[in-house]
């Protein structure tokens, strides 16, 4: 894998970007930007260490899982805050309908 110190660097400054950034709107950023730096990690590793396949066989399936633990995560925040702001959407159309 050549472009793999490439992708560890910048999954790590993703997540300290979304981390700083964005933490302050909504804790699950937080969360979001310690799972990109988990990728940065992971694709740092797969780099150092070739011969550990970590895309492939259950460290393969590990990274998926954590992968889907943070979409499910991430969805249900989302979803969640949809759902306390309901005349939000109505609002935004209005405004787009007067300009």
């Amino acid at each position: 894998m050549q472009y793999g110190y490439v992708y560890a660097g910048l999954f790590a400054l993703l997540g300290i970007l979304i981390m700083v950034r964005m933490g302050k709107l909504n804790k699950v950023f937080y969360f979001a930007g310690v799972v990109f730096e988990i990728m940065a990690a992971w694709w740092l590793i797969n780099s150092l260490h070739p011969e550990l396949n970590m895309f492939h066989g259950v460290w393969g399936w590990v990274f998926r899982g954590i992968m889907l633990v943070t979409l499910l995560v991430t969805c249900y925040v989302f979803y969640k805050e949809r759902a306390k702001q309901p005349g939000d959407d109505k609002k935004q159309e209005d405004k787009e309908g007067e300009q």
